[in-house]
């Protein structure tokens, strides 16, 4: 007698059934440990990316400056933490409308029982971003022993720390540039770089501009420079700038760096107004009219010609010149116009009573001209 099939498989759940359910626990599992996640952690907003850097001022002050910020325009004052060997810094942003590029702290020391110690060459300063639920050090900051050298206009701050014994130093100082220029125009920076260290050396040294309005920052100019120890060298970086620089508002303010490897002087800003000159409106006659006087002969031979203006335009930007005659003789008075508005009067003496009287407004050899205006007459328009 044969066994049944069914009686040889003695497999409780078929394969199948158990796969779904594997499955089925793993998606539930998951689930729970993502809802658990997101529950307590929630979703992390990215840190914006923050350069700073910092000048020492000749009153021992030092000047933090906000050289580039992408992922935000601007920051409240009160997302940044200063610290001074530990302490909350005293000092204040030169900003009254949040936190962005260009924009500067000046730091005069760490708050100490209700008042301020003033900073010392002991002194480290330490910069955190703090936006509540995260933080970030973004910065540290050694302030040097006054030894090491006093820091050019706007000031220097060392980079790479001191040079150890032997290596060379690049010190920079820009000496001048344009802080305000017309779209178009060349901003050059006058910088003298010194090898304040006992080797012989060479290094790139670079200007580098800042877009206010989208953080980002770019190398515009660069030159190399080999120095021998103890010795200077004064150099130029230009910047050209473009049409558009100023910007939908007309003028826009761009933070600069001149840095070698070691040293680089930040505080420098430079202001990119808009070409005034291509926007002048043109010079024109907006009003010439002309008022005649009755004539009284007898009394008074001679007919007052009034003549009111009114000008597009200033007269500065172009030649202007208002006149009037009789048209029987050259008995004829003009006048230079000074005003963009006004009323230029001329006394004329008449043969008769029906002379007539020729007016013509001229601007830069162009002329429009009212010509057999009767006397007596009033409101007549010359162009």
């Amino acid at each position: 007698m044969e066994k049944s099939a069914f009686l040889r498989d003695d497999n409780a759940v078929s394969p199948v059934i158990g796969v779904v359910l594997l499955v089925g626990i793993s998606v539930m599992t998951m689930a729970l440990v993502g809802s658990l996640v997101l529950s307590q952690g929630g979703i992390v907003q990215p840190t914006p990316d923050i350069d700073v850097d910092y000048v020492e001022q000749e009153d021992d002050n030092v000047s933090m400056v906000v050289t580039s910020l992408i992922g935000t325009s601007s920051l409240d004052e009160d997302d940044f933490e200063i610290r001074v060997d530990g302490q909350e810094a005293c000092g204040a942003w030169d900003s009254s409308n949040g936190v962005g590029v260009g924009d500067t702290m000046n730091i005069t020391g760490y708050a100490d029982g209700g008042s301020c110690t003033e900073l010392d060459e002991t002194s480290s300063i330490a910069v955190i971003l703090d936006e509540g639920s995260q933080s970030e050090l973004l910065s540290t900051y050694d302030v040097r022993d006054e030894d090491a050298g006093e820091g050019g206009e706007g000031g220097e701050s060392g980079e790479g720390g001191e040079s150890g014994e032997g290596e060379s130093t690049f010190t920079v100082s820009v000496n001048s540039y344009d802080e305000t220029v017309t779209e178009g125009e060349q901003v050059v920076f006058d910088a003298t770089i010194e090898n304040t260290g006992e080797e012989t050396d060479s290094q790139n040294i670079e200007l580098e501009i800042v877009n206010d309005e989208t953080g980002e920052s770019e190398v515009i100019d660069q030159t190399e420079v080999e120095l021998s120890s103890g010795h200077s060298t004064d150099i130029e970086l230009t910047w050209e700038t473009d049409d558009g620089d100023s910007g939908e508002d007309d003028q826009r303010s761009y933070p600069a760096t001149v840095s070698s490897g070691d040293y680089s002087e930040t505080g420098l800003v430079i202001q990119v107004e808009d070409d005034e000159s291509t926007t002048d409106e043109p010079v024109s006659f907006d009003v010439l009219t002309v008022d005649v006087s009755e004539f009284n002969q007898g009394q008074d031979d001679d007919v007052t010609i009034d003549i009111e203006y009114e000008l597009s335009g200033e007269p500065d930007n172009a030649d202007v010149e208002i006149a009037a005659e009789f048209d029987h003789s050259d008995n004829r008075a003009s006048e230079e116009v000074q005003n963009q508005d006004g009323t230029i009067s001329f006394a004329l003496e008449p043969q008769n009573q029906n002379d007539e009287i020729n007016v013509e407004g001229v601007i830069d050899g162009k002329e429009c001209s009212a010509d057999g205006i009767e006397i007596g007459s009033s409101g007549i328009d010359v162009c």
